[in-house]
Parts: C-alpha cells; structure tokens; sequence
C-alpha cells in the first residue's frame, strides 16, 4: 500500500486506501457506509475526506456527544 492517498481517488485506489477489495469495498459504499462517487473527468473518484470521515464515524472516532449538539455546551448555535 502506497504511504499517502491522493485527494480524489479511482475506485481501486480508495478501495486499497481502506484496505478492502473491490467487492467488499462497493458493497460498503451501496450499503451507505462508505461514500459515493463523483464524476471527475470521464470518471468516478472518491473524496479522501469523505472517506475518512465516514471511516471515522464507524469506528466512533467522530462521534458527537450530547454536548456537541447541546446549544448550551456546543459550538454551534
């Protein structure tokens, strides 16, 4: 596996970004789990952010607490 991730990936590239084979890793994006494509050029990439953040949604790196969405404790309004 290469050391770094372009910004927008093919789908061999983001499926080896993630560590899954093609199979397994298109059946995660039409699950939902990881995110779709965009059409870049004449063809579908993925976002290195997106995946990242849907990657840290599922291990539960990214997940809000009750504070973070509390107008009294939370940033946002």
């Amino acid at each position: 596996m290469r050391a770094w991730a372009p910004r927008a990936m093919k789908r061999a590239t983001a499926a080896e970004y993630v560590e899954l084979s093609l199979p397994e890793f298109e059946r995660e994006v039409a699950a939902g789990r990881l995110p779709m494509p965009f059409k870049l050029g004449n063809h579908e990439h993925w976002s290195k952010e997106a995946i990242d953040l849907a990657v840290a949604r599922l291990s539960g790196e990214h997940a809000p607490s009750w504070r973070e969405k509390s107008r009294l404790y939370g940033t946002s309004g």
